[in-house]
């Protein structure tokens, strides 16, 4: 009798990932042996708690109350650099304005 543990079935699911990005995971796998599915486990396992952390620091926490529907005056100069974040970053352009905001008041609170 052998103590072994079970993996749990697998369950495909597609992502887009940027095309470096699978390079490096893909590389990384062929160099340690592995498939990917224990790639990205241990991606996740190594990552996903400090990735949180990190997130939290910047001002992406669980909204504790309702969300607050109010109306700002931003000129196209503002929602340009908001789009250009956007497409730098990947993060939608009202989540970076929500962190700038959320930073900047507390910075000066």
């Amino acid at each position: 009798m052998t103590d072994s543990i079970t993996p749990l079935p697998v369950v495909h699911r597609t992502f887009q990932l940027p095309a470096n990005v699978w390079d490096r995971v893909r590389d990384r796998g062929k160099r340690e042996g592995k498939s990917m599915r224990w790639v990205i486990a241990d991606a996740v396992d190594a990552e996903l708690f400090p990735l949180m952390d990190t997130l939290r620091e910047l001002g992406l926490n669980a909204q504790r109350r309702r969300n607050k529907l109010v109306r700002y005056p931003v000129d196209e100069n503002i929602i340009a650099r908001l789009k250009h974040a956007k497409r730098v970053t990947g993060v939608p352009a009202v989540e970076l304005l929500i962190l700038c905001l959320a930073r900047h008041g507390d910075q000066h609170a």
